[in-house]
């Protein structure tokens, strides 16, 4: 990747080395001038190694995080990228017939071109681009999809791309053309009826050189000797979701197609498939100029592509980065809380080097030197874990992109690892100063008797001026939240203004539970209101996206800990319980009881992280659950069960009064018992690269123009469909009722898919989507809008009037507006048709499509499942849930290890405890059991903390009204999954407090009692 949050890598590479050239400065400037004290912090590491590396594993998960989101993103950059400059070859630019494309699209293509092109503009185009130094060539060339069969072993494929290229015009494209071997194949050497094959097609229809292939046009074949097997290359016909060709010379290519035309012109830059990008602008510029008044465009097609596969990889890691800060906070949390555990362990040794004559300066010197030497061990190992958790994370990916027809290959830049590492060692050096500075604050003789520090004398001042300000800038943020529609910044800036109000109360003598056990609840009861979008009525519309769930779920997690810290006497009564109903475990249960209770700062500060991790796996997967059930919805098939679409070169031809039209048709005469279809419902497509729609004022001006899917349909649709309707125009009492209404072929009535509703840009991932400017989202009904529908490149096109709107889960599958045939016929040439089929109950809809494609193969007829579609665009989104869900999991390590770390610790800190506890008759088993049940009363209140706080804040946002809109009714909640998770959690979180249990009830008594 080249940027990060529109930043450059290299610039953040540099800030970030020289961060930490300043930290690893600020430890030589110690170890310069005090030695010593430097020695003594390095010494402290290897005084306890089981502990040491525990803090290491602890502190690299953060590093971890870093890394591996930012690998994901160069895996991903690199492997579209990659893919880009493979199958284009040195194909840089294309010129053809204005479409509706403003970027080539990564993920799909169309075959057959928009217009044919003259071959006087094919003569201009030479003129344009003769003698320019910057291109090496340029080749016109002609394209359509077709059926294919192998002629002998009768094997069958209903679509390949058919190309054909000028032979005479192959300068600078000699290397786009090569066998499996990598020598190049000369098609000026091909006969009349030779072709080559690329690998896709050759695999598809079993061919070698020497084989025959039939291709069918006008429903008629014709035969091909194979020549050759040649690579996958645009040139060769492999397109995105087809990569399938076969390549003959043009001039057959034309006869076949009935033109003397052409469909495309590639031009080839000066120099390589990589450093020709680099003329992208220099070539396209001059030609742009000269087509600005044509029918003609010149597209990027390399640029354009390369630049949207970085963009992608940008996009993924800003998606990795902001889900694993969570985790991240995380790591801060454990940082901070080791060195709070160190300092405890060591105030006895800090009094008597503060009495000795060591400066509290000196002492933070000599964390300072410690914590440097864990953050980077740390941070090395964690670039490492981080590349390695991508390298695995590569396959889950592989299988997303493969339905893209793009394979991925790992691959991290040396800035990603440079950037994981430096922002691993800066962040924990800033955390151990930060931390550092506040256990470097002590008595003297306090600290030498092991005793709690005497509680200062507070005026309140502090506490007022603390207030003051968070009151002053939570105001500040609420103003610019409400402003810009931002629920993040709004809930903030509020969250802030209760913090702040609960320090000024607490200034003024209120009691520190009660007000900051009010300010808690008041965070949560905010959050509650804001993520559900509530507070509509006073603060106008706020957005809760990403940036809310983030910030708001680290709000919440805090407020709640504060309510448990401080309300955990009340909390326990049901643990203490256990003692009275098993009397042999009443003492350890107290004693794990008492600690937790003693030490609130440690116990809220692991509780919190607990929750962080637990809440982020938790709301990921509640999340993903409701996106899947709004997909999964049968209502989403809209009545139908299979979907057939026409090859336009290959179209039926007439119904002959069969009772299911033109494709019953075919189907009798194929042989297929069609006693299985109830009705089928045939559909008229415009060609989506030159269809568009437009909003219509008052005045009959159009507002804004953009590119749609178009659709003419007739009784059948409308009268047998059952796609729900999330929104209709006043005066209909049914989505039957809107349906039927466009039968009327004078009125120009349409019904649109729900991705033009304003909110949740849910059916097309650009920003410059087409949404309705005066429709509210969650409107149930509406008075009828015009839009205009027309061609691209005509003057004019035809006003129709939008009386329903698509519910969420049919939009995906029946994209479009959809109007009847007639008002269709009156604006736009169908460029193929689609057939609907609504089976007899009991029939398999995925056997009846492949019978159905496996009988009209020849004619070029792809038929699906549409359960099959809506299955697959759900596998793939699971797929990346999960992906995110295992990405997220590894804030859990945080967690764990923050718990090991205690156990460990707490052994070494109440040693004595343990001796006198011994002393007066508790057993081993006893000691062991209490400090099991104090690890796992900490991970349950993480456990249960994240869990209720994701679930809250989930179905706050999944009910508010943008959500609504978008089609969710309902809240589902994966109980299974989250129990799963809960309760290898709470075993993982048990199990690391064994060893240390054990080590603690294993001391002798006389020398526990004797510990120092």
């Amino acid at each position: 990747m080249n940027e990060f949050f529109g930043v450059s890598t290299t610039l953040i590479m540099a800030v970030l080395l020289a961060a930490l050239a300043l930290s690893l400065a600020t430890v030589g400037v110690v170890a310069l001038r005090h030695r010593i004290v430097f020695d003594i912090g390095l010494r402290n590491i290897g005084r306890r190694r089981t502990q040491s590396l525990l803090i290491v594993l602890g502190l690299m998960l953060s590093t971890a995080i870093i890394a591996a989101a930012l690998a994901t993103g160069d895996t991903v950059a690199y492997s579209i990228t990659n893919e880009t400059y493979t199958r284009l070859g040195h194909v840089d630019e294309i010129v053809q017939i204005k479409d509706n494309q403003d970027e080539t699209s990564l993920t799909d293509e169309e075959i057959a071109p928009p217009g044919i092109i003259p071959q006087r503009f094919i003569d201009l185009m030479y003129a344009l681009t003769n003698g320019v130094d910057e291109i090496d060539g340029v080749l016109p060339g002609l394209r359509y999809p077709v059926p294919a069969k192998h002629h002998d072993t009768e094997t069958r494929v209903p679509e390949v791309t058919l190309i054909g290229l000028d032979e005479t015009a192959m300068q600078g494209f000699e290397g786009d053309i090569v066998s499996r071997g990598g020598a190049p194949i000369d098609i000026a050497q091909l006969e009349r009826d030779d072709a080559v094959v690329n690998e896709s097609a050759a695999a598809a229809l079993g061919l070698r050189p020497g084989d025959r292939v039939d291709v069918y046009i006008d429903q008629f074949p014709r035969t091909f000797n194979v020549m050759a097997i040649v690579k996958d290359r645009v040139l060769t016909g492999w397109t995105q979701g087809q990569p399938a060709g076969i390549l003959i010379k043009l001039e057959p290519a034309q006869f076949l197609y009935g033109t003397q035309g052409y469909g495309f012109i590639v031009i080839s830059n000066r120099g390589g498939v990589r450093d020709a990008r680099a003329l992208t602008e220099a070539v396209s510029a001059p030609i742009e100029y000269e087509l600005a008044l044509t029918a003609y465009e010149l597209s990027r097609i390399k640029d354009d592509r390369v630049g949207r596969a970085e963009e992608a990889g940008r996009d993924m890691t800003a998606i990795f980065m902001v889900l694993g800060l969570f985790s991240i906070a995380a790591g801060t949390l454990l940082v901070f809380l080791i060195l709070v555990m160190l300092a405890a362990e060591r105030r006895p040794e800090m009094g008597m080097s503060r009495a000795v004559g060591m400066t509290r300066l000196q002492l933070v010197e000599s964390f300072i030197a410690e914590g440097m030497a864990y953050s980077l061990g740390s941070a090395a190992l964690g670039a490492a874990l981080g590349v390695a958790v991508s390298l695995g994370m590569t396959r889950a990916m592989d299988y997303i992109f493969s339905a893209f027809d793009i394979a991925v290959a790992f691959h991290v830049t040396p800035q990603s690892l440079v950037i994981a590492f430096c922002l691993g060692v800066v962040l924990t050096f800033v955390t151990v100063v930060a931390s550092a500075w506040r256990v470097s604050r002590l008595t003297v003789v306090a600290a030498i008797r092991d005793q709690a520090e005497p509680a200062p004398r507070s005026t309140g001042v502090l506490s007022l001026f603390i207030g003051a300000a968070l009151v002053a800038a939570g105001i500040a943020l609420v103003a610019y939240g409400a402003g810009g529609d931002r629920a993040d910044w709004f809930g903030a800036g509020a969250s802030l203004a209760i913090i702040g109000a609960a320090f000024v109360a607490r200034s003024r003598g209120a009691p520190e539970r009660a007000v900051f056990t009010g300010a808690g609840v008041a965070v949560l009861v905010l959050w509650a209101l804001v993520a559900g979008d509530t507070l509509r009525s006073l603060t106008g519309p706020l957005g809760a996206g990403m940036g809310a769930m983030f910030v708001g779920g680290v709000l919440m997690v805090a407020a709640a800990t504060f309510v448990v810290v401080h309300n955990a006497g009340l909390l326990l009564g049901a643990l203490r319980g256990i003692g009275f109903v098993f009397g042999r475990a009443a003492p350890a249960v107290r004693t794990a009881i008492a600690y937790p209770l003693a030490n609130k700062f440690r116990t809220g500060m692991t509780i919190a992280m607990m929750s962080l991790v637990f809440f982020a796996l938790v709301m990921i997967s509640t999340l993903s659950l409701n996106f899947r059930n709004l997909f999964v919805d049968p209502d989403a098939r809209g009545g139908w069960d299979v979907v057939v679409e026409e090859n336009p070169r290959n179209p039926f031809t007439d119904a002959r009064g069969n009772r299911l039209g033109p494709l019953g048709e075919a189907l009798d005469r194929a042989f297929y018992p069609t006693r299985k279809i109830e009705v089928i419902a045939r559909v008229l497509t415009g060609n989506p690269r030159s269809t568009q729609i437009a909003e219509v004022n008052a005045e009959g001006n159009e507002i804004s123009r953009h590119s749609f899917v178009v659709n003419g349909t007739g009784p059948n649709f409308l009268d047998h469909n059952r796609i729900g309707l999330q929104a209709r125009a006043r005066g209909y009492a049914s989505d039957a009722d809107v349906w039927r209404a466009l039968a009327d072929t004078e009125a120009n009535f349409a019904v649109i898919d729900g991705s033009v509703v304003p909110g949740i840009n849910y059916a097309n991932v650009t920003e410059d989507r087409f949404t309705l400017s005066d429709y509210e989202s969650g409107d149930r009904e509406f008075e009828p809008f015009r839009l205009q529908i027309r061609e691209s490149s005509a003057t004019r096109g035809q006003l129709v009037q939008v009386i329903g709107i698509m519910d969420r889960g049919p939009s995906e599958t029946y994209r479009g507006i959809w109007v009847n045939a007639d008002t269709f016929a009156r604006t736009f040439q169908p460029e193929s048709s689609r057939h609907y089929i609504r089976l007899q109950p009991g029939a398999d809809a995925r056997a009846e499509a492949k019978e159905i494609e496996r009988l009209l193969v020849e004619q070029g007829v792809t038929a699906e499942s549409i359960k099959d579609q809506v299955d697959d665009q759900q596998r793939l989104s699971a797929a990346f849930f999960y992906l995110v869900q295992g990405f997220m999991a590894l804030g859990l390590g945080v967690g764990l290890a923050a718990l090991s770390v205690i156990a460990f610790r707490t052994v070494v800190e109440r040693r004595q405890q343990v001796g006198l506890m011994r002393a007066i008759g508790f057993s081993r088993a006893n000691v062991a059991l209490s400090f099991i049940l104090e690890s796992a009363f900490i991970a349950l209140l993480g456990i249960v903390n994240g869990t209720w706080l994701a679930l809250l804040l989930a179905n706050r946002i999944l009910q508010s009204e943008q959500f609504e809109s978008a089609g969710f009714t309902g809240f589902a909640i994966p109980w299974l999954q989250i129990a799963v998770m809960a309760v290898l959690v709470f075993a993982a979180s048990v199990l690391t407090t064994i060893i240390p249990s054990r080590q603690a009830s294993s001391i002798p008594i006389a020398e526990a009692i004797r510990y120092e």
